[in-house]
């Protein structure tokens, strides 16, 4: 499976124009490589308990750890919404969110493993940068 990582880096981009500090026009992220970007697409798993299992171990590598991820249950649904936050200096909250499940028939790759993954790659520009709004990445069981 290959796609091209392109999209991926112009949302981290547009994204990061947010993470700007209140009193600064620089807009400040980290960039990610494609190859990191490309191997994280390509990890798409085909169960449900799998993906989430894969993406919490790619929100962990990211440096999404400790008190930053949390599990949220979901009634009804077999799996958890996944949750990463990022602190910033204001209560303003910018909330980026992906559903990873997938239908029987298919592997979900781009509706919507693409977005779910995209996740843990936004948190990894951004971690390092001042940010003016809190950013929660939520990857939604359903």
């Amino acid at each position: 499976m290959h796609r091209s990582p392109r999209a991926a880096l112009l949302v981290v981009a547009a994204l990061a124009s947010a993470a700007q500090t209140a009193d600064s026009n620089k807009v400040v992220f980290r960039a990610l490589g494609e190859t990191t970007i490309q191997q994280r697409l390509n990890a798409v798993p085909r169960k449900l308990a799998d993906r989430v299992a894969t993406l919490e171990s790619i929100f962990r590598e990211a440096g999404c750890d400790g008190g930053r991820f949390r599990e949220q249950s979901v009634p009804g649904s077999k799996a958890p919404n996944l949750i990463c936050a990022l602190a910033g200096d204001s209560d303003s909250e910018i909330i980026v969110g992906g559903h990873l499940d997938s239908i029987e028939l298919g592997m979900g790759a781009v509706d919507d493993w693409s977005g779910a993954v995209l996740l843990p790659s936004l948190y990894q520009s951004l971690e390092n940068t001042p940010r003016y709004h809190r950013f929660v990445f939520v990857a939604f069981a359903v």
